[in-house]
Order: C-alpha cells, then structure tokens, then sequence
C-alpha cells in the first residue's frame, strides 16, 4: 500500500498543473457542448450586475457576476473574462479537490482519486446551455465546506466561509443548517455511545442560527436593492415559472418528471444518479457518524430542496454535491484498501 505523506510543495505543484491543465480541457468541453449558447450563459450571468437578471431568485448572487465584470474591465470583452473566470475558478476547484483526496486517504493516490472524481463530476454534470458564475464557485465553497467539516474546524472558520457563500448562492444557508445541527448531533452521538457526552457547543449553535437569519436578510435586501428588471418572463414566455416570487415552486412539476423518466434516458440516467448519490450520502454517514452525520442530513436536504425549488434535471445544480461524493468516494476506497491485521 502506498504510504502516507504530509503534502510537499512538489506535492502542491503536481496537484495544481493537473487543476490547471484539465480546467483547460473543461472549457474546451463546455464551449464544444454549448456551442452558440455559451454567450447566453455569459449575458445571464452579467444581467445579475445589471440589475436585469433572467429571475429575481438569482438577483442576490452577485459574488460571481462581479468578478466576471471585473475581469471584463481587463479583458475589454465579456465572453473571454467569462472564459477567463471559468479557467481560475476550475483550476482552484480542482486543486481543492486533489487536497481533499489527500486530506481524506493520506496517499497521493487518494489525492489523485479526489481529483478525477472531481473532473469526471463536472463533466458529466454539465446541462447546455446554463452554466452560471455561481455553479463555479459553488464547488469551490462546498469543497472548502466539507473540508473544514473533516478537519473539525471552530465556528469562526464556517462562519467566514458563509459571510462569502451567501453572496454567491442561497445554498449558503445549508452551511448555516449544519452549524445548528451538528451541536445536537454530535452530543447525542456521545450520548448514545455511552461516553460522558461533551457540553453541548453553544458557539457553533448559535452562530449558526444567526448566520441563517442573516442570511434570510442579506438575500432580500439585495434583491430589493439591486432589482431593476427581471426579464425572464419576456425571454421565456412559455416558462412555467412566475415572474417576482422569492422563490419557485416546482415538487409537483419535478415529481412528474421524474415518474415520466422512464421514456426518456436522458433523464433515466439522472434519476439513477440522484438515487445512487442519496445511497452515497447515507452510507457516508452511517459508516462515521461522528463525522459525517450532520453533513450528510444537511445534504439530504438540499438535495430535497432542488427537488421543491429547482429543476429536477438542469444537473449543474448538483455541482455543490460532488465534494462530499468524492469524500465518500475517497474513504471507502482507502478503507477498503488498508491491511487487514492477522487475527493470530
């Protein structure tokens, strides 16, 4: 078996030629997939900036529409600041995911391993013609998530990490859900082992009940703020989907959707995958409570969130599932490669 190493600048410098490298080979995918509509994505994504996004529910994730913008100050052209921001963004989240990979199995092939799912992921994940800043840098802040989940990191770390998370996405609220439950959890864990359970982390608990309400706000505050007109409903009049609301309704859509799959294999596969990345959760859970519990639960949920709010089948939603499937991925795998000791 390989043997374990601490990481080397070697190490480092490996991990990210491989991220920067393949981030190359993902855009030439993505532009190859896209084709013409790969400027649709670019205007969605700077309608944020304008105040003029597609919906209102995308109005609050401004963190990636500004670096877009702001390398387009550089660029003088949107389409390659876009095509710029998306090489950085993958070669970061790709170097993440090799960490992660070594973090988790401690040899260079668990590092190896981590980024190849992560590659393969992302490809397989890809929905033409949307492909949104946020979807980027999505990744990135749930690769970091289930990283500082790993390493046990204080309150402070996951609380900086949502004061960014929640200007790219709503999901960052997930990180703010499992801030209040893994305090519970986890001393019921101990409780349930027997072991004199340890007081119960009331800094964690707390800040994460804050940092959801803050969030809440900050969402609507920039929305209200920044909104000047939401043209979907004039790009896409046959849309389903209501112009202003704070969110989009869609279990009873996605629901039939997902029953009619069977005729259609595009959509059986995704199927077939979401129920293969539920089983992925909960058997990564069960295997290391202590560990694992609460962000598997708090997955479960924003899967169950998609299927309420989103759409079932734009699979780059399922971006920011990809870092705790390669953590399952990765600790199954090295488990099962570690000796076994002779009961003699």
């Amino acid at each position: 078996m390989a043997q374990k190493m601490r990481p080397s600048m070697a190490f480092d410098a490996v991990g990210g030629v491989l991220a920067a490298f393949f981030a190359l080979v993902q855009l030439r995918l993505v532009l190859m997939l896209f084709g013409d509509g790969y400027s649709a994505s670019v205007a969605a994504t700077l309608g944020v900036m304008e105040g003029r996004p597609h919906w209102r529910v995308y109005q609050s994730r401004v963190l990636g529409p500004a670096l877009v913008d702001g390398l387009s100050q550089i660029t003088h052209d949107a389409g390659l600041a876009y095509m710029v921001f998306s090489v950085i963004a993958l070669t970061i989240a790709g170097y993440l995911a090799w960490r992660l990979g070594h973090h988790i199995g401690g040899t260079t092939v668990a590092a190896l391993l981590g980024f190849s799912l992560f590659e393969m992921g992302f490809a397989f994940l890809l929905t033409a013609p949307w492909l949104y800043a946020w979807d980027y840098i999505g990744v990135i802040i749930f690769l970091v998530f289930v990283d500082f989940v790993r390493a046990g990191k204080s309150w402070r770390w996951f609380v900086g990490l949502f004061a960014v998370a929640i200007f790219n996405r709503e999901s960052a609220e997930f990180i703010a859900l499992w801030m209040m439950a893994e305090p519970p959890i986890r001393w019921w864990l101990a409780r349930r082992g027997g072991a004199a359970p340890k007081r119960l982390d009331r800094a964690m608990l707390i800040a994460g009940c804050a940092c959801f309400i803050a969030g809440l706000g900050i969402v609507e505050a920039l929305r209200r703020a920044l909104l000047i007109e939401e043209i979907g409903p004039k790009l896409f009049p046959q849309s389903t989907l209501g112009s202003g609301p704070d969110f989009h309704f869609r279990l009873f859509e996605n629901l039939a959707a997902v029953t009619g799959a069977a005729g259609n294999l595009q959509n059986l596969v995704v199927v077939y995958f979401l129920l293969f990345l539920a089983g992925l959760i909960v058997t990564l859970a069960l295997r290391d409570p202590a560990r694992w519990l609460s962000l598997g639960l708090v997955h479960l949920a924003l899967l169950a969130s998609i299927l309420v709010f989103g759409a079932v089948f734009e699979t780059r939603l399922y971006v920011e599932f990809i870092p705790i499937a390669l953590a399952a991925a990765v600790t199954f795998v090295t488990a099962s490669a570690a000796p076994r000791r002779n009961p003699d």
